[in-house]
């Protein structure tokens, strides 16, 4: 039985309606269970330290929901240390179908205090909507890129692939707000208008264009 992911896309000409309208993911069905071939990666900077983001931030966490506030608490304040921090969201992500409860436990202290409510809301709809298949994410070869960090700030945007019974099943484009609260990183929504300059090729070009020009992840699981 193959799961719907817990964020949005839009596969083909179709859009797939699912939970976290708060991150826009564009995503193509792959019908390989061998993942696409990484790009090289390119010789740029990115803001911040010039640390590569790690995508595998909070790794040594018993749980998803302490490796997505273990990331929260390590990941710099710099745009590399956005892009760890919604990586682990999006990890965290992946199992709140089974684990419906962390989205009260963990997400009022990895969300924003002012996250959408409506979006919220959405989210708690589809989390009971949706079957419990496991499915992960990895970031693998994937690709970063910061395009927005004005202060406490910024927009990522990152590919993604899901994982289900050891086959890709989701290719993505992940495009996420965050901002600086209490001194760490919080997930705050989406930007409207990096999410209708995203979905106007419909994602397949956007994420083979990000996988050439962004930032790989310096680790990945």
């Amino acid at each position: 039985m193959r799961r719907r992911s817990i964020w949005p896309f839009v596969a083909g000409l179709a859009a797939v309606a699912v939970i976290a309208a708060a991150v826009w993911a564009l995503a193509s069905r792959s019908g390989s269970a061998d993942a696409p071939p990484p790009t090289a990666a390119p010789s740029v900077a990115s803001p911040g330290t010039g640390e590569l983001a790690d995508g595998c931030l909070g790794r040594d966490a018993a749980s998803p929901g302490e490796a997505v506030l273990q990331a929260q608490a390590e990941a710099p304040l710099t745009g590399d240390g956005a892009a760890a921090f919604m990586a682990a969201v999006v990890r965290w992500g992946t199992v709140l179908p089974g684990a419906p409860g962390e989205l009260d436990t963990v997400g009022p202290r990895i969300m924003s205090a002012d996250f959408p409510d409506d979006l919220l809301r959405s989210i708690q709809d589809e989390i009971r909507a949706l079957p419990e298949v496991p499915q992960t994410a990895t970031f693998v070869g994937k690709h970063y890129e910061v395009r927005a960090l004005n202060g406490p700030d910024a927009t990522v945007a990152f590919t993604v692939d899901f994982v289900q019974d050891g086959a890709i099943r989701e290719q993505a484009i992940v495009v996420a707000k965050v901002v600086v609260e209490d001194g760490k990183w919080h997930w705050a929504g989406y930007d409207q208008a990096a999410i209708d300059a995203v979905s106007a090729d419909r994602g397949t070009a956007a994420r083979t264009a990000l996988d050439s020009s962004g930032l790989p992840f310096e680790e990945a699981c």
